[in-house]
């Protein structure tokens, strides 16, 4: 949307204004895998204790600068890769909240990890990003009193090779490429016109994601 966070909100509310239909590429909720995780926390009334998603930029590895960790050009970690994380943890609580960051990292002038609490009602969850990390993962784990579900993929590709570690789930794995699922995003964009409310939930989250971060934002510079 923008690296400036009033920027971001002005340009939302101009959107809600003027009645305008978009959508954003969260690509990780369209992986079919990631709808039956879903499924599972509503079924079984689960709730979310950790969300962690290291990997390692490309940049750490070849040096070519790229807009993607430059928080100027509207990347880096809190305007490019936490927002997928917000975003995906919203559509499984819309009560979620911000707490407090407790930890953070730079690698040189980078902010390459972050480590918060967010919460809803009494559940804290904590979430770990790095993205100038030696192993690869991107795990979310949920739990009541009887069982723990985890969604998990340790492979470096971004969407494919999720698995579920549940027993009717067991020899299945995520297999969409980035290129399907923003196919898929595009044709939720179409939907949008005619399922309003659909829309509606979509822009509150959106909203949403970007008022957290920005509440995280203040924390980092603080």
């Amino acid at each position: 949307l923008s690296n400036n966070f009033l920027q971001i909100f002005k340009t939302l509310r101009l959107i809600e204004k003027k009645k305008i239909i978009f959508n954003m590429n969260f690509i990780f909720p369209k992986i079919n895998i990631w709808k039956k995780f879903f499924l599972l926390i509503k079924r079984n009334r689960l709730k979310i204790v950790n969300y962690s998603w290291h990997f390692k930029q490309e940049y750490f590895n070849n040096k070519i600068k790229t807009w993607k960790t430059n928080k100027n050009e509207g990347g880096g970690i809190l305007l490019y890769y936490l927002p997928h994380v917000i975003f995906n943890l919203l559509r499984i609580d819309k009560n979620l909240k911000f707490k407090k960051i407790t930890q953070k990292k730079n690698t040189k002038s980078l902010l390459t990890e972050l480590r918060l609490l967010l919460f809803s009602n009494k559940n804290l969850i904590s979430v770990d990003i790095n993205i100038n990390s030696k192993k690869n993962c991107h795990i979310i784990n949920a739990r009541n009193k009887n069982k723990i579900i985890k969604l998990s993929n340790f492979t470096k590709d971004w969407t494919k090779n999720f698995k579920i570690n549940n027993k009717t789930y067991l020899n299945y794995s995520s297999n969409e490429d980035r290129v399907m699922l923003t196919s898929r995003n595009l044709q939720e964009l179409l939907r949008f016109n005619a399922k309003k409310n659909e829309f509606k939930n979509f822009s509150i989250l959106t909203d949403k994601t970007y008022k957290i971060l920005y509440q995280i934002k203040k924390k980092v510079d603080a």
